[in-house]
Order: structure tokens, then C-alpha cells, then sequence
């Protein structure tokens, strides 16, 4: 999280939430949560991309358990329900990245598109 020095004094505070300072208990919590959220997301990840290695040896029940990875696609190329995952990240991450400059999300959306074509 950006923060940025107030004029007058020694505090910094979060470019987003002026009222929270750095390094505050708020501050604290905010990385706690984040942190916590991205170690999920990224443990979902690698379950997926340990799950499409290991697909073809597992039984139909255990890839009904994991159907929103392999039913849009042949069984010989179970692999690209990842890239579709990993498209739906790279998607969503130009709002979070430069959340100030709409131009910048729009060419960094175009590009995820374009590359996912």
C-alpha cells in the first residue's frame, strides 16, 4: 500500500485511506487480510495446476470434483482450464495495479486479451 508524507508533519499516511495512517493498527490489520487473501488465492492456484497435472490419472469421480477446469474443454488438453484461470487473474489485475489511470487499465486489458486470443 502507497502512502504518501503529510505537509506539515512527520506521519504518512495510505494514498487511498487518508484517515489511516502507516504503520497503524488499521494499517496492520489491512496487510494482515491481504496477506492472508493472496496466500488463499495462491494456494487455489497451485491446487488447480497440481490438479491438471495429475487429471488423467484420476478416476471420473475425481474430476467431477474439479469439473469447472475440464468441461469446457477435450480431454487432451485438460491443461488450458489453468490459462483460462490465470486469464481471469490477469483480467482483474489492471483495476488493482493503476487504479488512477483508466488508460493504463485499458491498454493492459487490451494486451490480456489480445495474448489470450
Amino acid at each position: 500500500m502507497m502512502c504518501y508524507k503529510h505537509p506539515g508533519g512527520q506521519q504518512h499516511s495510505l494514498t487511498k485511506y487518508s484517515n489511516t495512517f502507516c504503520g497503524s493498527g488499521d494499517h496492520v490489520a489491512m496487510l494482515i487480510v491481504g496477506s492472508v487473501l493472496l496466500s488463499f488465492t495462491t494456494g487455489f492456484l497451485a491446487l488447480c495446476i497440481w490438479v491438471a497435472c495429475k487429471a488423467p490419472q484420476f478416476s471420473w469421480q475425481g474430476q467431477a470434483a474439479v469439473k469447472f477446469l475440464f468441461a469446457d474443454f477435450r480431454p487432451d488438453i485438460a491443461w488450458f482450464g489453468i490459462v483460462a484461470l490465470f486469464r481471469g487473474l490477469f483480467l482483474s489485475l489492471p483495476s488493482v495495479a493503476v487504479p488512477n489511470r483508466p488508460n493504463v487499465q485499458l491498454v493492459l486489458l487490451h494486451t490480456v486479451m489480445l495474448l489470450s486470443l
